[in-house]
């Protein structure tokens, strides 16, 4: 039996066709399969690690997952409730310490007065002891020629 010629062509070039479909087939990416298959998968993912600058409870998330955010958007809020209460106690601490102040700074005052005083009935007492002795001096010479009573020296 004898196969005529365009037979043969005929089943060289399905055969032909068949090879080149089948590397097509065959070399045609996984992404492109309807459906996909592996024994050892992984995936790769990129992520970021975001860390506050401040311990706190969250209040508000403003972003949702796969958003695109830059550096510096605001993607949540702290709940400021406990560093307003820490702020508004720093500031009474403040006023205190400033009434202490004012406090410390009249009792300086006072102070000064005090030592004023003290000072002027020191003078006084140096005058008084001066006049003593005068009169104990004064009387001591009427004592001596007659002219004074020995009770005048005696109180003097």
């Amino acid at each position: 039996m004898t196969i005529s010629k365009s037979v043969k062509v005929t089943v060289v070039a399905s055969l032909f066709v068949v090879a080149i479909g089948g590397v097509f087939y065959l070399n045609q990416p996984e992404s492109a399969n309807a459906t996909q298959s592996t024994d050892d998968a992984y995936i790769q993912a990129d992520f970021t690690i975001v860390s506050p600058q401040i311990a706190g409870k969250i209040s508000q998330v403003l972003v949702d997952d796969n958003d695109v955010v830059k550096q510096g958007d605001v993607i949540a809020t702290i709940d400021d409730r406990d560093f307003v209460a820490a702020v508004n106690t720093a500031k009474a601490q403040v006023v205190s310490a400033q009434a202490s102040i004012k406090s410390l700074q009249a009792k300086l005052i006072n102070q000064d007065a005090v030592i004023e005083q003290a000072q002027a009935t020191l003078d006084a007492n140096i005058s008084t002891l001066k006049l003593a002795q005068f009169n104990l001096e004064r009387y001591r010479n009427l004592a001596a020629d007659g002219s004074g009573t020995v009770q005048a020296l005696q109180e003097a």
